[in-house]
């Protein structure tokens, strides 16, 4: 490693964008997948994973997607849950219609889950969430925080900045390409 890089790297010793090069310029020409990288700087908390797979499940549950934040989903799927819960809605009016003291409690959770569902599949503006997500929101922070880290060392370290600004590359995949 340069010894100006690293210089700049112990100068903000907990910075996020000094961990990342850290790890970056402790291997050179490698791609780094963003997740990989953030997990190496931050490494994730496996307790609720390590409880949920402890605890018994039931086996047509599938203790991942029972913990996955936003479920996999296309139009077509978004679809047929407001078809389906347009169908619930009507058959619970029309049951309400009927018998105004009926209970509804089966109709109400499903039409609440199938609402959550939604809701947890949707962004506010009513797109879609993309599966990748999780790897855009990584991918940015890991690179704002570089970005930011360099902004900072600029007047301190110009060099080890230039350095860096020429061999770094970021996106999906983060690469340090060290010159022989």
């Amino acid at each position: 490693m340069i010894p100006k890089l690293n210089e700049l790297i112990n100068a903000y010793p907990d910075s996020e964008g000094a961990k990342a090069l850290r790890v970056l310029t402790r291997q050179p020409n490698t791609d780094i997948h963003c997740i990989n990288l953030t997990h190496f700087i931050d490494p994730p908390d496996y307790s609720s994973l390590n409880e949920l797979l402890s605890c018994e499940l039931s086996p047509e549950i599938n203790p991942f997607e029972a913990i996955s934040q936003i479920p996999m989903t296309d139009h077509q799927a978004i679809r047929e849950i407001y078809s389906r819960l347009n169908h619930l809605l009507r058959q619970k009016a029309e049951i309400l219609g009927f018998d105004p003291n009926a209970t509804t409690d089966a109709l109400d959770t499903e039409i609440t889950a199938l609402k959550r569902y939604v809701s947890q599949c949707l962004r506010p503006g009513g797109k879609i969430r993309n599966c990748n997500d999780e790897e855009r929101r990584a991918s940015q922070r890991i690179s704002v925080a570089i970005k930011r880290l360099l902004q900072k060392a600029e007047a301190d370290h110009p060099e080890a900045v230039a350095i860096v600004r020429n061999n770094l590359k970021m996106g999906l995949y983060f690469r340090y390409e060290e010159l022989n």
